[in-house]
């Protein structure tokens, strides 16, 4: 029984709870950020799915592996209390610095919760344990209201921050991960006076009259435990590399080929001026929050991100009925053993894929558009799929396709097929292949030396020299008829000077910008704008004046951006069939009810695998090597979050039922090759349950 000073709550110490608030603001905060991270790479930053899986991959990784390493530094250096305060803080600040944009924030941001969640993550699990004398039977049960703490966290984190995200923009989003976690900060340095802990090191003392001396076994038998702990290994990072495609592939799904309005089948249209109507619509006049709650209720509809929270919501409403379910088995003597659980969660995440063959069929629907020719800039290949060429630093060369190797174009009708959904991100990159070569190079030219953010002295003699240059095309006629008057001319051109001095103040006082002539724009180009952000933060980066082939840019010119207008200036005819593709195959984005139906069986898949795999490594462990091989899981768990998303830079390079049908393959293989290990496995466990 816990010391009394530290008082007691619904039969458990109350520090018990100090960690459960502790540890759901800090899930809160790292599963909110996490939501974000791929949407902000591909939507915002527009970087490539390869290149946005390979940093979450190597994110991830160290993020699951680096608490090994943080339980070392609490055990050896500073005490798991000092850990879980440091570990707090740097997550605090790395999701602040997640607010701002330039790159170097967000890689050092990463770096901090990286850092934080080694720290942070195993001594506050440590401290559970500790509030509780050794052999005390409320143990169990603390830990288990814990974990809920854990998925109440992961539960709410993807709603509000993604709600955020789309309402206001993905910095308010990183700013609520970083409020959350100030927040876990703050209830664990109140409460450390309620954190009375107990040694568990009690090894060393006395045994009780009656106990037993711990059992040493023969070697055979602690290499048999071994071998079977490693084929395990194996297959949990075969269970991960399948499961962590939810924040990934799954969420790019759900981002780009899902209709996210629970009640209704009607698809939300798409609009080409504003093509992030697909999962965010254009930002809206402020109605109240009173008003958005109604309308809500009236017309449910989900942001892409808060489809993460359909993981933890089933583990929190099926955990106690797996629970039941195993403890009633077990009364009747069917409890199935741990491989054979293992085998069942393998089997339900390819089950889990394979919910996914009917959603992948419904949104391969056809749409087709005319097309006289493919314009330069684009091939064919020899099924008459379309691809643009990368060419590598080392002169390599890689077909980009689009669509997911699904856009074809049949020359023998003139038309253009496409299966599936087109995309907003393949829209702009398929579109930009085709614009004027001497245009691509000019607006390239333009936004490096937008990177290099001129002063405003270098500003104001570039915005002088385009002012100028306009105001001789205006007075053209006039300043030609003074040619006979030399003293006339030159006050003249002073005068036209000076005005061009002056406007260029006026209109750098409304703020930064930097302005060029691109004179190889193609005169189909009209006026436009572009905008970039979500919800409430869209703001102009971009525009384009046609009249006077003026590009001006009020931030640096990203590659989004930069994208954007290409696009705009691609082949019209060409343009005129992508555009006609692009919105019809928005219609064939398919239910969320199909997401929700893969988390569901996903889940149960979970909770056969991983609370079983977690037990099984304690009961086979040789006890003087718990802690290695309780460490070889979370290696293991390291290594499967990197292969999955090298699996993950793979969406979009094939069409979805064949990336879904991968899973369903490698899973079921992995369950079938258990199962005839079943056996082997229960005889080298030597009598382990």
């Amino acid at each position: 029984m816990a010391n009394r000073s530290s008082g007691e709550l619904f039969g458990h110490p109350k520090g018990l709870y100090v960690l459960f608030f502790t540890e759901l603001w800090e899930r809160f905060s790292f599963y909110g950020m996490k939501t974000l991270l791929v949407l902000y790479m591909i939507n915002h930053f527009f970087w490539s799915q390869e290149d946005a899986s390979s940093l979450l991959g190597t994110y991830a990784m160290l993020a699951y592996g680096l608490p090994v390493v943080g339980g070392f530094i609490a055990d050896r250096y500073l005490g798991a209390r000092r850990a879980v305060i440091l570990g707090a803080v740097l997550l605090s600040i790395g999701h602040f610095l997640m607010a701002f944009e330039p790159l170097p924030f967000f890689y050092t941001a990463l770096g901090f919760i990286i850092a934080g969640v080694g720290l942070l993550k195993p001594n506050v699990s440590t401290q559970v344990g500790s509030l509780y004398k050794p052999g005390d039977p409320r143990r169990d049960g603390a830990f288990t209201i814990f974990y809920m703490g854990i998925n109440l966290g992961a539960l709410i984190g993807p709603l509000i921050c993604d709600w955020l995200r789309v309402t206001y923009g993905y910095h308010y989003g990183f700013a609520a991960a970083g409020f959350g976690m100030v927040l876990g900060l703050i209830v664990y340095v109140i409460g450390q006076r309620k954190l009375v802990e107990f040694r568990q090191d009690v090894g060393d003392a006395e045994p009780d009259e009656g106990s037993r001396p711990t059992e040493v076994h023969p070697p055979h038998v602690v290499r048999d435990r071994i071998i079977v702990l490693l084929v395990v290994f194996a297959f949990i990072i075969l269970f991960w590399t399948a499961f962590e495609q939810s924040p990934n592939a799954m969420l790019v799904w759900a981002d780009k080929h899902t209709n996210l309005r629970l009640a209704s089948t009607e698809v939300p249209p798409v609009t080409l001026e504003d093509v992030s109507a697909v999962t965010t619509g254009p930002a809206e006049e402020d109605i109240g929050w009173w008003q958005s709650v109604k309308d809500w209720f009236g017309d449910p509809t989900m942001t892409s991100g808060q489809t993460q929270s359909f993981n933890p919501f089933f583990i929190i409403a099926l955990a106690p009925i797996f629970a039941f379910f195993w403890v009633w088995l077990d009364r009747r003597k069917r409890q199935p053993s741990t491989p054979t659980k293992m085998v069942m969660g393998l089997a339900l995440v390819a089950v889990a894929f394979g919910v996914m063959w009917p959603a992948a069929h419904l949104e391969n629907r056809s749409s087709s558009a005319p097309l006289a020719a493919v314009p330069a800039g684009l091939d064919i290949d020899d099924e008459g799929r379309l691809y643009s060429v990368e060419r590598e630093d080392g002169g390599s060369e890689e077909r980009l396709y689009y669509g997911g190797k699904r856009l074809r174009y049949d020359a023998s009708t003139q038309t253009l097929h496409l299966n599936g959904v087109l995309t907003d991100l393949d829209r702009f990159r398929l579109l930009a292949e085709t614009a004027p070569p001497d245009l691509t190079a000019s607006v390239g030219a333009f936004a490096e030396r937008a990177a290099r953010r001129p002063s405003h002295g270098e500003l104001v003699a570039q915005y002088q020299l385009i002012e100028l240059v306009k105001g001789v095309i205006e007075n053209v006629e006039r300043l030609a008829s003074l040619t006979d008057e030399p003293e006339t001319l030159r006050r003249e051109a002073t005068l036209l000077v000076e005005n061009a001095r002056d406007r260029a103040e006026e209109e750098l006082a409304e703020g930064w910008r930097i302005s060029t002539v691109v004179a190889s724009a193609p005169d189909w180009l009209d006026s436009l704008e572009i905008q970039q952000g979500e919800g409430k933060s869209r703001r102009t980066v971009l525009t384009w004046d046609a009249q006077n082939k003026v590009l001006t840019a009020f931030d640096e010119v990203k590659t989004r951006a930069r994208t954007e207008f290409l696009a705009a200036a691609a082949d019209t005819h060409f343009k005129a069939a992508v555009d006609k593709v692009y919105l019809d195959s928005s219609q064939y984005r398919v239910s969320v009810w199909w997401l929700i139906l893969f988390f569901l069986v996903l889940t149960m898949g979970e909770l056969c695998l991983s609370p079983v795999g977690l037990s099984l490594v304690t009961k086979l462990a040789p006890p003087k090597h718990v802690g290695l091989l309780m460490g070889g899981w979370f290696l293991a768990t390291a290594i499967a979050e990197k292969v999955a998303q090298v699996f993950g830079a793979w969406w979009g390079k094939m069409p979805p039922f064949d990336y879904f049908t991968m899973f369903v393959v490698m899973c079921a293989v992995g369950a079938l090759l258990m199962a005839l290990l079943i056996r082997p496995l229960k005889r080298k466990m030597h009598g382990v349950q």
